[in-house]
């Protein structure tokens, strides 16, 4: 009888503890925290004021992935026209909490959003450009992804609009963070919006680490590997072993004033290991960050779904996923964290839009 390679059994085992090991502790109480916000633009519709070729769909710009590669049909992409748009109809009202917008990978072409403005309400006339504005892209860099505080504005249309000038409308995600409302709530625009601007994403710069590690496949790198895609056997996510208050932990390298931090869980199964973990922020680097302050507490995630927790601009150095006195592995699939240096987070640029830009490429 034929005897199955010894790699093959290693792999089933592995498998096989990842599915089954770890008991649930009960989570801790959340309500001094915010509620975290699921990205409702997966169930939304989205159009565009004209379509460049069949690569650039406006779908793709909500297909749940941030790959930014539009010759891989993975952006949406207008033709160039004069004050092209993209709007999202989220089907119904909601309060839409942040924003996050991931530009095209291809340097030469970084400069088309800048000046774009993401605008929310209700009224869908003319893609929704004459809604209420939430934040200005004044600058991107390429693959680059920017988040922007919308801080409870209602509306069921998000809109992405440059203003002014003749261009293309260039982008490769939209992650609208929120909740549903019924038609009654405010639609006022908040007076104190965080980031006008936009927080870049910096946790792919930072360094990872974790308490243990599972196996090979789950480096904890793999959390700030800057995609959405949530496969723990395809490399695409960070394990520990099963153990007592697991923890995961991003070193910014510098203090950070951070707005939001939003995780994706993994996708292919064990959906409620994650529960009762806390996101903790701050400069201490000791035990994993696990004595931080808390921003949030995930009391449950789907399969491969991605919460936005609003961290209200805390600082620090370190932003931990830390599940206390659970003996169970932790898994986290991304972790990105929009926050802008300490020292420069008070710092807003210009609100506006519609500033004239000379472009230079076709």
């Amino acid at each position: 009888m034929a005897r199955a390679p010894v790699c093959a059994v290693i792999v089933l085992l592995s498998i096989w503890g990842l599915n089954h090991g770890g008991g649930a502790s009960s989570p801790p109480k959340t309500e001094n925290y915010a509620q975290p916000a699921p990205n409702v633009a997966l169930n939304g519709i989205s159009t565009q004021s004209s379509t460049n070729s069949y690569f650039g769909n406006a779908q793709n710009a909500i297909d749940g992935s941030m790959a930014a590669n539009y010759l891989r049909s993975q952006c949406s992409y207008t033709k160039k026209e004069s004050e092209p748009w993209w709007m999202v109809d989220l089907k119904a009202p909601h309060r839409v909490m942040s924003v996050a917008i991931t530009n095209r990978v291809l340097e030469c072409c970084r400069e088309r959003l800048f000046g774009a403005e993401i605008r929310i309400g209700n009224n869908p006339s003319n893609g929704g450009k004459l809604n209420a504005r939430c934040g200005v892209i004044s600058s991107i860099e390429s693959g680059e992804t920017l988040s922007f505080s919308c801080k409870g504005m209602v509306g069921q249309y998000v809109t992405v609009t440059i203003p002014g000038r003749e261009e293309h409308l260039v982008m490769c995600e939209v992650q609208v963070f929120g909740f549903p409302v019924d038609g009654s709530e405010d639609v006022a625009v908040p007076k104190d919006l965080k980031t006008p601007n936009g927080a870049p994403n910096v946790a792919p710069k930072g360094i990872a680490q974790q308490s243990s590690l599972y196996n090979m496949y789950g480096e904890p790198k793999n959390a700030i590997d800057g995609s959405l895609d949530s496969n723990y056997l395809y490399i695409q996510c960070a394990g520990t072993s099963e153990q007592k208050d697991p923890w995961w932990m991003v070193d910014l390298k510098s203090k950070y004033k951070i707005f939001t931090v939003a995780i994706t869980n993994r996708g292919d199964c064990c959906a409620e290991k994650i529960n009762g973990g806390e996101i903790r922020i701050g400069n201490s680097g000791e035990k994993g960050g696990t004595k931080n302050p808390i921003c949030g507490v995930i009391t449950s995630m789907g399969n491969g779904q991605t919460l936005a927790f609003e961290c209200d601009g805390m600082v620090g150095q370190y932003v931990t996923i830390h599940i206390p006195g659970a003996e169970r592995s932790l898994t986290i699939c991304e972790v990105q964290v929009f926050g802008l240096p300490s020292d420069d987070a008070d710092v807003q640029g210009p609100t506006g839009g519609g500033k004239s830009f000379v472009i230079l490429y076709p």
